[in-house]
């Protein structure tokens, strides 16, 4: 990996583009803007064997270049990009077969917005101990959302102008690379489910949704909404007579958009199970009673869990008799019924279930003095009738969080606390040591933060296929085999489905477990003849996304050779060029004997000779190294008998 200067761009754009493709096969796509700077480069396969990608990548703002060398047709760079710039990119190859480039495209980095935070400040961290990956973070104040890095520098931001919505309070980043969310203005509220580029996958039917809105493990969504009950007034001072009383429907949509699913809090919790602390509103006319603001779905226990701020409580919810298993929360709401069980919270957020069974939550402590909000976690007996505390983080008082928070469990046992209004991130290991704590300003005011979430990149999706003895479209048909090398680049691990079609009937399909971060070789055995008259689909695509599938149309050959003897003395490729230290050298020769490298200066002064005795017919490859020669223009020539090949080179460093 390299960075040069201008003068590559004016070789590059030489360059003949003489290969064309769908630009459905590139990414990022020509004229694309994006709004993060780590990008996944795709582009088609062109050849098997021995064969060299180079990757271009050009700063069109700074006058800048980016350089790298693959064996494989896709890369995730995650470096040299910046925010508000225009690139251009282009990949060349060489193979056995020789060397072209695809014609250069181009895209561009948006600006961030004008208001992301001008002050970050991490305030403890250790290094050794912080849980690897970039953090997903929610900004109350401003209504988006941000991917940062460990120094709070942004990696993403979800451009919701592109929703055309005010604000986009995001739930969950996916483990498919999506976003789940809901856009929060009264009474017109939707839930969403987005990619990286706010190309919208799923969009609510109904308004008003509020709070919270996920994704479940079952595929289905879950939010709520306000549900406006007149009655008589139950407050204090009982004026007015009749109140607006607010509370909340918890809805579950599928794939298409269908209500499957709903639970009021009218129908299941009396109306004198109130505080009153929220009976003088904004609006004496409305009464804020339940003031959900957490819904998660269990799927071991195939059940509902919700949070209920204004009344200090937690609810488990049987999904399919909409009966409540049990209620947690504090005696000072719940007189009217005997079965709930009393902590000491209030005004708590983000309720869910962890891997064990137990009950995270974030206490934010609003009603009571001291204020000093924490991170709780509950365990409970089958019958729901033990329950006990079996772990806390108790924040600083400076950090109380009147509103908003999160406590999430990492996956190495530390937890990950948002602390709402006071604007902090911070992670804690098992013996609750801070590892890292990050705080935000805008104009020296403090970013008050709804939750985070820790993810590894992203990319959870990133995968590349290689197929062996492939040379577009054309595939060698030994034995009725295709061989691939599939590469898991994502930092899951995933399941992927294997499937080759003939005239739209599928005639092979195999799954392939694949680690993160590693390659396997897999050999395609068909059970039926080969029919070189006929295209067939080989498609590969993770278990859990479809959508990110790759698709190769093939035509067996059977006369591909693996031993190529050419006719006549020829260099395929003379590859990087420009190069930074090192150039490659491919070549055929028709007959055995000496083959002699000479390099020459711009002056035809010959500076380094290479003899390579004794070589037989077929390919070859060599390497010059130009050791410590300076930038500038040398000249290869390559002579076999009294036959030579000259190639001009350039060397940048």
């Amino acid at each position: 990996m390299m960075k040069n200067n201008s003068t590559l761009i004016l070789i590059l754009m030489l360059i003949s583009g003489k290969l064309h493709s769908n630009n459905d096969d590139f990414s990022p796509s020509d004229d694309v803007s994006l709004d993060y700077i780590h990008v996944l480069f795709n582009w088609p396969q062109m050849a098997s064997g021995d064969i060299d990608y180079l990757l271009y990548i050009y700063d069109l703002n700074n006058d800048s270049s980016w350089v790298s060398v693959h064996d494989y047709n896709s890369f995730l760079l995650t470096g040299f990009l910046e925010w508000g710039v225009e690139y251009s990119w282009q990949v060349c190859y060489t193979s056995d077969l020789g060397s072209d480039c695809f014609q250069p495209m181009f895209f561009s980095i948006n600006d961030l917005p004008s208001n992301y935070p001008d002050s970050i400040f991490v305030h403890q961290f250790n290094e050794d101990q912080y849980t690897p990956g970039l953090n997903f973070v929610v900004f109350y104040n401003s209504g988006d959302s941000y991917i940062v890095d460990k120094s709070g520098s942004p990696i993403a931001y979800i451009n919701r102008t592109r929703l055309r919505e005010t604000n986009f309070y995001a739930s969950q980043f996916l483990s498919n690379g999506n976003i789940v969310g809901h856009s929060e203005i009264p009474l017109a509220g939707i839930g969403y489910e987005i990619d990286l580029n706010t190309n919208v996958i799923f969009r609510t039917v109904k308004n008003g949704h509020h709070h919270d809105f996920i994704k479940s493990t079952k595929g289905t969504y879950f939010g709520m909404k306000k549900e406006m009950i007149y009655i008589e007034n139950i407050c204090n001072d009982n004026d007015p007579l009749f109140v607006n009383w607010l509370g909340d429907i918890f809805f579950e949509y599928d794939s298409s958009g269908n209500v499957i699913w709903e639970w009021h809090t009218n129908d299941h919790l009396e109306y004198l199970e109130f505080n009153p602390d929220f009976c003088e509103g904004i609006d004496p006319n409305i009464v804020d009673w339940t003031h959900a603001n957490s819904v998660f779905y269990d799927e071991k226990t195939h059940s509902v869990l919700i949070s209920l701020r204004n009344i200090s409580r937690i609810i488990n919810i049987d999904y399919e008799t909409g009966n409540i298993n049990w209620q947690i929360g504090h005696e000072e709401f719940m007189d009217t019924v005997d079965y709930i069980i009393d902590f000491d919270f209030f005004g708590q957020h983000a309720a869910e279930v962890l891997d064990n069974g137990n009950i995270l939550f974030y206490d934010n402590h609003s009603f009571e003095v001291p204020n000093i909000s924490r991170c709780l976690e509950f365990e409970f007996d089958s019958s729901y009738t033990m329950f006990s505390q079996v772990w806390q983080f108790e924040l600083d008082e400076s950090l109380f969080g009147q509103f908003a928070g999160d406590c999430d469990r990492l996956d190495n046992g530390h937890t990950l606390i948002t602390t709402g209004a006071s604007g902090h991130i911070i992670e804690v290991d098992e013996e609750n040591n801070i590892i890292w704590d990050i705080s935000f300003k805008y104009n020296n005011q403090l970013m008050r933060l709804v939750r985070s979430q820790r993810i590894q990149g992203l990319y959870p999706i990133a995968f590349n296929v290689f197929l062996k003895n492939y040379q577009a479209p054309l595939i060698s048909n030994i034995n009725n085999t295709i061989d691939i090398i599939l590469t898991n680049q994502s930092w899951l691990d995933n399941l992927f489905l294997i499937e080759v079609l003939q005239e739209n009937e599928r005639i092979y399909l195999d799954s392939l477990f694949v680690e993160h971060d590693s390659s396997l070789d897999w050999k395609i055995n068909f059970p039926i003849v080969i029919n070189e008259s006929l295209t067939y689909s080989l498609k590969v695509y993770p278990e859990n996304a479809y959508s990110k599938m790759k698709i190769f149309e093939i035509v067996f050959n059977d006369t591909l050779e693996d031993e190529y003897i050419p006719e006549d003395f020829h260099i395929y490729s003379v590859y990087p060029n420009p190069f930074n230290a090192t150039v490659k050298i491919k070549y055929s020769i028709p007959e055995d004997g000496d083959v002699v490298l000479d390099i020459y200066n711009v002056l035809g002064e010959q500076i380094d000779k290479i003899k390579y005795e004794n070589q037989s017919k077929g390919q070859h490859q060599t390497n010059w190294n130009s050791n410590q020669l300076a930038s500038g223009t040398y000249f290869l020539k390559l002579s076999l008998n009294n036959r030579s090949q000259i190639h001009k080179v350039m060397l940048l460093k």
